[in-house]
């Protein structure tokens, strides 16, 4: 892994103590949500951060919303050549918020700037559609499915999990599936969520991502960190 890799790889450690400073002492009422989540693997990481916010009232409340999202990856093919990525969306759409449930739909304007391999910068359209259901945190599960597109590169996400509840944190199974023209990944692993340090709630992930063998998408564990604040 290069330099940059490296510095990637040892953000997850720094993330929740750079958060848990420059947030103030109490969490206000749920109208903003900053977040930052990272993973590692044996041949790269990416980092992502992001801002979502209900334009009138509470995110436990229906009502038009804004999201912005920047994420950066750098992976090493088997050739040893590293491909860095940085992509950019911002996002308009409405939440339906229900008893215990609620579900997103936006879309918006993405922009894609690649080096190494398929070196170019893109602009195109992106889409997404949120569902969680047990949102209160009360009960015994936690289920959450999440699907994103950009119509450059055809890149796109689907994932989903279900987390039971042990004490006040959730544990339990999540898959998800990412490509695009240049790769395809399936993840398969474990989270364990809902864990609070002061007003940060943090996410610890970890399970197996099976390549295509011979990219920088190739098979191979993966761990991951992520942070969310609500304000």
């Amino acid at each position: 892994m290069n330099i940059r890799g490296s510095i990637l790889a040892a953000m997850p450690c720094a993330i929740p103590a750079a958060l848990i400073c420059a947030v103030p002492a109490h969490a206000k009422d749920d109208v903003q949500r900053l977040g930052v989540t990272a993973k590692i693997y044996d041949h790269g990481a990416n980092i992502t951060g992001s801002y979502t916010t209900l334009l009138s009232g509470s995110l436990k409340e229906s009502g038009p919303l804004l999201r912005a999202d920047v994420s950066y990856g750098s992976s090493e093919s088997q050739s040893g050549a590293t491909n860095e990525r940085l992509r950019a969306n911002v996002l308009v759409g409405y939440q339906i918020a229900g008893k215990g449930w609620k579900t997103r739909i936006s879309a918006g304007a993405a922009y894609i700037d690649r080096t190494g391999a398929n070196v170019g910068q893109r602009e195109g359209a992106a889409a997404m559609f949120k569902l969680e259901a047990f949102t209160d945190r009360k009960g015994p599960v936690f289920v959450s499915g999440t699907a994103e597109y950009v119509t450059r590169d055809n890149a796109y996400r689907v994932a989903g999990r279900v987390e039971m509840r042990t004490g006040s944190v959730f544990i339990g199974p999540e898959v998800s599936r990412v490509g695009s023209d240049y790769f395809k990944s399936t993840q398969v692993g474990f989270s364990l969520s809902n864990i609070k340090a002061g007003d940060i709630r943090l996410t610890f992930r970890g399970g197996y991502s099976f390549g295509s063998e011979e990219g920088s998408d190739r098979d191979s564990p993966y761990a991951g960190i992520g942070t969310e604040f609500r304000f």
